[in-house]
């Protein structure tokens, strides 16, 4: 049983690890497409800049993607709410 317990402990450490890392990763991905004027790496096909109706809408940061005071850009996280032992 003490076995069992040690693998389960590893293995819920090592599923916390990559959850946090892929977590990190999709953040840091979401990220790298904010407040952006070119096509983001990560699109694969058609990018399509403002239109020059949101444009106009926009107070600052006009052609910028998702920009306007950059609070989106500290919004953007990923939580593990709970690491659990239970499968």
């Amino acid at each position: 049983m003490k076995r069992l317990d040690t693998l389960a402990r590893n293995l819920s450490q090592t599923a916390f690890v990559a959850a946090r890392k892929n977590a990190d990763d999709y953040v840091n991905l979401v990220k790298s497409g904010i407040a952006v004027t070119k096509t983001p790496s990560f699109v694969k096909g058609a990018w399509t800049p403002l239109s020059q109706y949101w444009k106009s809408i926009k107070r600052g940061h006009k052609e910028e993607f998702w920009a306007e005071t950059l609070g989106i850009y500290k919004s953007v996280q990923v939580n593990i709410i709970q690491k659990t032992l239970y499968f």
